[in-house]
């Protein structure tokens, strides 16, 4: 309910969208790509906030933000990673970002973003491999954001409790683990 607040925003399916560079660093970036894809899907829907989540470290504001998505219905992310995660209904982004992985453990629903003309699940790093084989996260093409986004309800939690769920979690945050740093900093 804090969170609602401090956007200022009730009722609304939430989409986070995390930034994986820093906007104006790449030219067509994945980014660009996906949030020119989320405008055009989505800029006559104010009931449907996107949250633009910008890469750490990036000077991506609101003001940016408006003047390349100037419906009010397109908001940058004022708080916390985490916090966003809570809030948010699914998570959308490109396959190179972190924070699906984290997104996992809250139970969202995380939807990685095709860009290209290709299949890419097998060129994926072997973390976001394990998310998608294991139907942790969902690859879309970007042709499909809208009727993808369109499918998951508001307030709907995904993987709650399955074995594969609780596997990557302990896997990915080597939990019930403990790591050996003497072999890891001294082995061949």
């Amino acid at each position: 309910e804090k969170i609602l607040n401090k956007y200022n925003i009730k009722n609304k399916k939430i989409i986070l969208f995390p930034f994986s560079f820093r906007f104006s660093y790449v030219e067509n970036s994945p980014d660009k790509i996906i949030l020119n894809e989320l405008y055009k899907n989505f800029k006559n829907e104010p009931e449907t906030i996107i949250l633009v989540r910008p890469h750490p470290g990036d000077t991506f504001s609101q003001t940016i933000l408006d003047k390349i998505c100037p419906e009010s219905n397109f908001m940058c992310s004022v708080t916390s990673l985490f916090e966003d995660i809570t809030l948010c209904d699914v998570v959308l982004q490109s396959p190179i970002s972190t924070v699906g992985s984290e997104a996992v453990i809250f139970e969202k629903p995380v939807l990685f973003v095709n860009i290209l003309e290709k299949n890419i699940s097998e060129d994926m790093d072997p973390v976001y491999h394990k998310l998608l084989e294991n139907y942790l996260v969902k690859l879309i093409d970007k042709e499909d954001i809208k009727s993808a986004i369109s499918s998951i309800k508001k307030n709907t939690l995904q993987n709650q409790s399955t074995i594969e769920h609780d596997n990557f979690i302990s896997d990915f945050f080597n939990l019930n683990q403990k790591p050996n740093f003497f072999k890891l900093l001294f082995s061949d």
